[in-house]
């Protein structure tokens, strides 16, 4: 066991924080699972862009790309938190270097995967604003509009071509209706990312205090 109070409150906090990044690891791989599979979006856009001839489709692509990152570490961070725990428990140093080194792995992959997620936003919404509006041109293109419509219970592509199609024009256009739906579900992934990264830093802290408490207590440190 440590000796002194201040590292048993380092351990407790240090278990308490691994249970925040089992927690918190499970909410960032559900709710990056949800915002890319929720309503098959993804997929019907892609259907759609292939039906107008639109192929440029690489912002989606890395958009995806990062929130599937994001569902691999909340994954990982899950299994890591569990590590922690039995290293805080067991005092066992070995443990906790490994856990010091995953964790700062999946720290930097997941930095960088919301830090992309956040900065390519905009430029999805362009890309999906340019793909939509080339849907008003034709006939043809704008009755492919229509799965997307049903979809998310829209109606036109933009505000600006929303009256060359026929469907209800109470509704919001599917730009506007799609650009909300991206909005509330990224923030909430990228909030809990962002809450997840604190929790992170901390419990990298911690281990290197107990890591040391751990070899202070070994004879060995003294020979």
């Amino acid at each position: 066991m440590v000796h002194g109070c201040g590292n048993r409150m380092v351990k407790f906090l240090f278990f308490s924080a691994n249970l925040l990044i089992c927690l918190f690891g499970g909410l960032i791989f559900g709710f990056s699972m949800w915002a890319n599979l929720d309503k098959d979006f993804a997929v019907n856009l892609e259907k759609f862009a292939h039906s107008i001839k639109h192929d440029n489709l690489n912002v989606l692509a890395k958009y995806q790309a990062s929130l599937w990152v994001l569902v691999a570490v909340g994954a990982l961070l899950f299994l890591v938190g569990f590590l922690g725990c039995c290293g805080a428990m067991c005092e066992s140093t070995v443990l906790l270097s490994l856990f010091f080194v995953i964790v700062l792995i999946l720290t930097v992959i997941e930095l960088g995967a919301s830090i992309f997620a956040v900065a390519s936003k905009s430029e999805f919404n362009d890309s999906l604003r340019k793909l939509l509006s080339e849907s008003a041109d034709k006939e043809e293109y704008r009755s492919n509009l229509k799965p997307i419509e049903d979809l998310f219970q829209c109606c036109g592509a933009t505000p600006e071509t929303k009256a060359k199609f026929s469907c209800d024009h109470s509704k919001d256009d599917c730009f506007t209706v799609i650009s909300e739906w991206l909005q509330s579900t990224g923030q909430v992934v990228i909030v809990i990312a962002f809450i997840l990264l604190a929790v992170e830093l901390f419990a990298l802290v911690s281990t290197c205090i107990l890591c040391r408490a751990f070899r202070e207590r070994s004879p060995y440190y003294y020979a």
